[in-house]
């Protein structure tokens, strides 16, 4: 279940269905991303969408998929739940 978003745009998509509008990153690649995480058991239930990332941060665990060359969705796993989900440019 997603819990919480860091990400202004993804949480105004995901809470109220507004259109996630950016040229550089497919929406319809995003809301399925989205999806699988709500539905997900685990942090890596999503791994089969892109490049998987774990890493330490702060003194927490934080994970990543990269869903397009550029764009990489971020989160920390906590009781079940998604949470400061986030949306990042790599270039």
């Amino acid at each position: 279940m997603l819990r919480s978003f860091l990400n202004g745009d993804l949480k105004n998509a995901w809470e109220n269905g507004k259109p996630f509008v950016n040229e550089r990153l497919p929406a319809k690649a995003v809301f399925r991303f989205l999806d699988a995480l709500n539905a997900s058991e685990g942090p890596a239930d999503v791994a089969f969408f892109g490049r998987f990332y774990e890493w330490e941060e702060s003194g927490r665990v934080r994970y990543g998929v990269q869903l397009t060359e550029h764009w990489t969705v971020t989160y920390d796993w906590l009781d079940g739940h998604a949470i400061d989900i986030d949306l990042e440019w790599h270039n």
